[in-house]
């Protein structure tokens, strides 16, 4: 009984110490995910015009790799559903 009681104490002192390290631990700095959306155009040829020209002022872009909008149709229109990218 003795030796259980000792290997008892030991556990319970092991974690006892584990937690008291969690506790005293070091503190992540809350990020700040207060992030503005970009101003785009609401007229998709102007968006699209938008792109082309951000994309064409980026320097070592690899043919055929840069950003655009591809149409479904000949015709961009909108269809009353929001729609979100990033414009780098």
């Amino acid at each position: 009984m003795k030796t259980l009681k000792k290997i008892m104490i030991w556990v319970l002192a092991i974690i006892g110490v584990l937690v008291l390290g969690y506790v005293m631990g070091p503190r992540v700095k809350r990020p700040n995910l207060k992030l503005k959306s970009p101003k785009v155009a609401k007229d998709l040829r102007k968006l699209e015009k938008t792109i082309n020209v951000r994309e064409r002022q980026i320097k070592n872009i690899k043919p055929d790799n840069q950003a655009r909008i591809v149409w479904a149709d000949s015709e961009p229109r909108s269809n009353g559903f929001l729609s979100s990218f990033r414009l780098v």
